[in-house]
């Protein structure tokens, strides 16, 4: 699998190929591609599950935390609130985790999505 470093926060346009590459990101970690679909599987060693960043934007499709309920989660929130102005979790089924986003000034999100409506929680950094 090769291995690439990013400037800053892009992600290099991978189409195809990106099922077999993987991509170090300076907050996330080493990333590898998912199925074409954007997202991009990740592990920091306290938080994993799939990711896509898109410029300022970064969205979590699937999340988890080898440790729930020690505030993993929420120290990697901080970090990535440094570097994005958008934090979006979609499909939350996890009551517990979905009011503690909110707790931390997250609010809901609604997208159309191939014809669905696809729900999760959005963060956006206040910039006045």
């Amino acid at each position: 699998m090769a291995s690439k470093t990013l400037p800053g926060h892009e992600f290099p346009t991978l189409g195809h190929e990106m099922s077999s590459v993987a991509v170090r990101h300076p907050v996330v970690g080493r990333l590898w591609g998912y199925r074409d679909s954007g997202f991009y599987e990740f592990s920091t060693g306290r938080v994993m599950g799939l990711t896509k960043v898109l410029g300022q934007r970064i969205e979590f499709l699937a999340v988890a935390s080898t440790e729930p309920g020690r505030g993993h989660f929420s120290e990697f929130l901080e970090e990535l609130r440094g570097s994005y102005r958008e934090i979006i979790v979609w499909e939350l089924m996890n009551d517990r985790f979905e009011e503690s986003l909110r707790r931390q000034g997250f609010v809901g999100l609604i997208r159309l999505w191939l014809g669905e409506s696809i729900g999760g929680l959005v963060w956006r950094r206040d910039e006045t």
